[in-house]
């Protein structure tokens, strides 16, 4: 919860440091498939507002390996591969985006 609520302060170097501590230990300790995936997609978008979009992309495909139907890894990986100009695989993973919202399979922060 830490880490969320330094992500809403815009403290992003907090937030990645409490989101990093609760998915590595919980990595270390119960395996990949215990980490709540959206804690896994805050840290990524934490490492966007620090400009890291190598480790970015790395805990989005983290979170996809964790729940392959998440919408917004989906939209967040899209948003990169236009950036770095590869628009084929952007539209393709906004498609898989849409399809996955419409399902219901995205986060909703009340």
């Amino acid at each position: 919860m830490r880490g969320i609520a330094y992500y809403g302060l815009k403290d992003y170097a907090q937030a990645l440091h409490f989101f990093s501590n609760y998915i590595d230990g919980a990595i270390d300790n119960d395996g990949e498939e215990w980490v709540d995936a959206f804690a896994v997609l805050y840290r990524a978008l934490s490492y966007e507002n620090l400009q890291n979009e190598v480790n970015m992309k790395v805990e989005l495909l983290r979170a996809l390996r964790i729940y392959s139907d998440r919408a917004n890894a989906h939209y967040h990986l899209a948003r990169l591969a236009y950036k770095s100009a590869d628009k084929a695989k952007a539209q393709e993973l906004i498609r898989e985006a849409k399809t996955n919202f419409k399902a219901g399979y995205y986060h909703n922060r009340p």
